[in-house]
């Protein structure tokens, strides 16, 4: 007798690069990681480039968060097609633009975003560094750790006080967090050459709560999980 889990398949398709061999896996890690790293770099330029306007910031912080949202729905209900591809590379500029603007308003009225940008700094480094001995482990933790050290240094050498010290430490162990986690998370939904849509998920995947919530919705129609009887 066949018995479905409650939740759907980690290999959201068929394959992944969490089916290949190791080789083929730390390759497309660096290249994902490259996309991301360009793409956050982009969302940096945007910041220090854009002029701010606090008028506009709460509609900056609207549109960066719908299109993520947007992007996350897209490739939720478009998965592996040309529906997904096509617009998903339409409007990331777009949510780059937002994300800039946000994350520079939020930078102008105090908070840490620098931290943000040494934390993708050491992400990137252990990747590239690592060798064969990558672990998702080993990253979160090696990581984290080379960005509080060096946050550290940042608010001791300018004195930029204590309070400014803990948003740094809380900016690197979630951030930290949640890139190796989401990196890991895309090899089961990405496959070899599609590297640049990897580094969009890293985007789009600040709202997957609500894709895998759609997902496991399916997944409960299809084999009749949780559905009352008749």
């Amino acid at each position: 007798m066949y018995v479905p889990n409650y939740v759907p398949s980690i290999i959201e398709i068929p394959g992944s690069v969490a089916e290949k061999s190791w080789r083929d896996k730390l390759a497309f890690l660096r290249l994902a990681t490259m996309w991301f790293l360009i793409l956050a770099a982009l969302v940096a330029l945007c910041a220090l480039a854009v002029p701010y306007d606090q008028n506009l910031f709460p509609n900056t912080v609207v549109l960066a968060a719908g299109g993520c949202l947007f992007l996350n729905l897209v490739r939720t209900f478009a998965r592996d097609s040309q529906w997904e591809r096509g617009p998903s590379l339409v409007l990331t500029p777009f949510v780059i633009l937002a994300l800039g603007l946000t994350l520079g308003g939020l930078g102008r009225m105090g908070f840490p975003i620098w931290a943000l940008a040494s934390s993708c700094l050491f992400f990137g480094l252990y990747t590239y560094l690592c060798g064969r001995d990558f672990s998702f482990i080993g990253q979160f933790v090696l990581a984290t750790g080379a960005t509080i050290f060096f946050n550290s240094l940042i608010v001791v050498f300018f004195k930029l006080g204590s309070k400014i010290g803990i948003e740094a430490l809380f900016v690197a162990i979630f951030a930290n967090l949640y890139f190796s986690y989401d990196l890991a998370s895309i090899m089961s939904r990405r496959r070899r050459g599609e590297e640049l849509h990897a580094g969009i998920d890293f985007l789009r995947d600040m709202f997957n709560f609500v894709g895998f919530s759609i997902r496991c919705r399916r997944h409960w129609k299809r084999h009749n999980i949780f559905v009352l009887p008749k």
